[in-house]
């Protein structure tokens, strides 16, 4: 039987991963092109690495503002460090930048809503 320190030194080196069919799906939402099993492989470890990278720098984030809960505040600090949000952009302009019509009509107005300061 494994003991509960196995178990979490084994969960805490396994490697999470998004399933392949999922970033093939979400490909077709924004691409007319079909996708290969090893270009969908390629760009999910990238997405991986990528996912991985913001989940550290939002955490630290977070910690720095004693904080146990990611906000809305460290994405935007995120974004503003990383260069993807200037003084001049929002959340909205980039999503229609970036983002098909259909999909900014559906998330621009949830953006207005979590970036209402209380």
């Amino acid at each position: 039987m494994l003991t509960k320190d196995h178990r979490a030194k084994t969960t805490k080196n396994m490697k999470k991963t998004i399933p392949v069919s999922f970033t093939k799906k979400l490909f077709s939402l924004y691409a007319k092109k079909r996708m290969t099993k090893e270009a969908a492989e390629v760009l999910v470890e990238s997405a991986d690495d990528f996912i991985e990278y913001v989940s550290k720098e939002l955490e630290v984030y977070a910690h720095h503002a004693k904080r146990r809960t990611i906000d809305m505040s460290d994405v935007i600090l995120f974004l503003k460090r990383e260069k993807y949000l200037t003084g001049s952009e929002t959340f909205s302009s980039l999503a229609n930048k970036y983002m098909c019509d259909e999909h900014v009509s559906e998330i621009v107005p949830c953006i207005k809503v979590l970036c209402k300061k209380p």
